[in-house]
């Protein structure tokens, strides 16, 4: 049972006395900010306010504290509006019909403060809902009568619908010819649209489902979903609406030529989609087997149809269209045509669904196969009927994406083996990698997406991998990177001395301040000093190939490699400007200012020159990394 509420009393009360709180604070001598906590229940009246309150509302004092009516107090004593908010917090429709309630309940009326329909829905009276609905929907009395039924409460119309469903009132969805809406998002709707909206009786209905009544995506899904709803609710929403012709109105004056006006249907894809969701299979295939006959005629008219020069057809909204551009741009509706919309064959085929992913697809290959005349040939895409090889692919991702889950779902691997996994199914981002601090599995990225990560990147991810640094750096050749990078390894992480020396070898500045630059080279210089090594003993082998180097460098024989592929690099260069006398520096200019490499390959040249005059001589350090080494083997050996 709910728990009482005295606020929420109190404002029942007031509003059935059709009071303000400012008016019921005078005649209570206190602030209307009191009555306003009380309704808020961010605070309670003082004791001994009861007693006024209880005369004040004509009720008991019990009423007020604990909900409990004076059962001695016969309801033809009670006040209109205190008994009708009663009777409906009771549901009591007997009586509710007894005093002629119906006739006053007004399904437009939800903003009043003595709204019967809102206190119906808000206290889940199904009874007396179902009595409204049976002895008509009232509106409120207006001397304009412009709007709809459906227009006049179309503002709460999921509130409605929800009621209905809530209440097993199949009536209101038969009153308001719910299987003419579609589903969509009424705000726009709602808004001015010129001088007619679709509220209004003049408004006209076309085979654009913008032009329909809406019912919200969630709503429509609650009647499928929700368990309460009744059986019999979803089976008149399933209930296909045949093509009418005689339902159509076409404007043949000069004022409204070319107009369409009628009643049109919209929901089958949405059903469909429910029914296959809901595992509603046996209304599913009568459905589809309703829509078929439908479609079939309207396919057979069309194949009938002889060539007319300027005439076009074109499958818009479960709607064959004919469009006679040589009269004026007029259009016609040939009849329904239902194809199985691409995103319900998808999803059967994402539930592995053989049996169902078959009907859908042969159900459009049908239909493409029996419109002759070509204007829903697959080709065009216009209705989706893969073929088996187009099928096998897509069951194929579909298998794939359900590893994908399981990989992501299981709890007993480890963060790395999840990534492992992840990217041996193409499903891991080389973003995703960096922000995990995994250089070991970036390593296995292609180039052309390693080689796109700049420093700012590894910055962001906050890396603790010296990898990353050196790697970004060798392929980021942007200096105010480079810079900002120094800045933030300085401010975030100034006990790492491997990283900034790194940064520094490739040149970075602090705010452009040489000397402040210069005392942090010292700085680290001064930390590694006493960790320095000897520079190694590299051999040289003037035969050194392109498969020796690469199984070198698998061996972790970079400094071999680099030192060798250099020497290479400068007997390729030597060789095609025949000088023999240049230096490397200059070559390497040179095959750039030619064109011969590009910017990113000159770059990676002078990156590999440093790495070398690092091993082989005492003129800096510079950083490398396998992957990066590779690259440098592939730019040489293209040349």
């Amino acid at each position: 049972m709910d728990e009482h509420s005295i606020g929420k009393t109190i404002a029942s009360l007031r509003k059935s006395k059709g009071w303000t709180q400012v008016e019921l604070a005078e005649k209570l001598n206190v602030s209307d900010k009191a009555v306003s906590k009380w309704e808020n229940e961010s605070g309670l009246p003082e004791i001994s306010q009861f007693p006024t309150l209880a005369k004040l509302f004509d009720v008991s004092i019990d009423y007020l504290m604990m909900g409990k009516i004076d059962e001695t107090i016969s309801l033809n004593d009670m006040d209109s509006n205190k008994r009708m908010f009663y009777l409906i917090k009771k549901d009591d429709v007997e009586n509710y019909i007894k005093y002629d309630y119906p006739s006053k309940t007004y399904f437009d009326d939800f903003n009043s403060d003595n709204s019967a329909i809102a206190s119906i829905i808000e206290n889940k009276s199904a009874k007396i809902f179902n009595a409204c609905v049976r002895s008509g929907i009232k509106l409120k009395p207006s001397h304009y009568n412009c709007c709809t039924l459906v227009g006049s409460i179309y503002e709460h119309i999921d509130t409605l619908i929800k009621m209905a469903c809530d209440s097993d009132c199949l009536e209101f969805f038969k009153t308001i010819d719910f299987l003419s809406f579609a589903v969509g998002d009424k705000t726009q709707q709602l808004k001015s649209n010129g001088s007619v909206r679709i509220i209004h009786t003049s408004y006209r209905h076309t085979y654009d489902p913008k032009t329909a009544y809406l019912v919200s995506p969630d709503i429509f899904e609650y009647i499928f979903n929700c368990p309460a709803v009744s059986n019999r609710i979803v089976e008149y929403i399933s209930t296909y609406r045949a093509f009418q012709s005689n339902s159509i109105n076409y404007g043949s004056s000069v004022a409204d030529w070319g107009t369409i006006n009628g009643t049109f249907y919209f929901l089958e894809q949405n059903i469909i989609e429910q029914l296959y969701k809901t595992k509603r299979f046996e209304l599913l295939s009568d459905f589809i087997q309703q829509i078929n006959l439908d479609t079939a005629k309207t396919i057979k008219i069309y194949n009938e149809l002889t060539y007319e020069s300027q005439v076009f057809y074109k499958l818009q909204n479960g709607y064959l269209l004919r469009n006679d551009a040589g009269s004026y741009g007029r259009t016609t509706i040939i009849g329904k045509l239902i194809t199985i919309d691409k995103k319900i064959v998808e999803l059967a085929i994402s539930n592995l669904d053989d049996n169902w992913t078959n009907i859908f697809v042969n159900y459009n290959r049908g239909i493409v196969k029996d419109s002759t005349k070509g204007i829903l040939n697959y080709e065009s895409k216009v209705v989706f009927a893969p073929d088996t090889q187009e099928l096998n692919a897509l069951y194929d991702e579909a298998k794939r994406q359900k590893r994908i889950s399981k990989i992501k779902d299981n709890a007993t691997i480890s963060d790395k083996q999840r990534r492992e996994q992840l990217f041996a199914e193409n499903a891991l981002s080389i973003s995703d990698v960096i922000c995990a601090d995994d250089y070991d599995l970036f390593a296995k990225f292609p180039e052309e997406q390693t080689n796109s990560v700049t420093l700012l990147d590894v910055v962001n991810a906050d890396c603790s991998d010296i990898r990353f640094y050196i790697h970004a750096l060798n392929v980021d050749d942007n200096i105010q990177n480079l810079n900002t990078a120094l800045k933030a390894i300085l401010e975030k992480h100034p006990d790492r001395y491997d990283i900034l020396d790194t940064l520094l070898s490739a040149g970075a500045t602090i705010d452009d301040n040489v000397a402040f630059t210069n005392i942090l080279k010292q700085n680290v210089a001064l930390y590694f000093s006493s960790k320095e090594t000897a520079n190694s003993n590299v051999e040289i082998d003037n035969n050194v190939s392109k498969d020796i180097l690469l199984k070198s460098l698998e061996e972790g024989k970079l400094e071999y490699v680099i030192v060798n592929l250099t020497m290479v690099l400068e007997r390729k260069l030597k060789e095609k400007f025949a000088e023999q006398n240049m230096d490397l520096i200059d070559m390497i200019d040179k095959a750039h200012n030619l064109n011969t490499i590009s910017d990113f390959e000159c770059k990676m040249l002078h990156n590999l020159r440093k790495a070398r005059n690092g091993i082989m001589h005492q003129s800096g350090k510079f950083y490398y990394t396998e992957p990066i080494v590779k690259t440098w083997i592939k730019i040489v050996y293209s040349l």
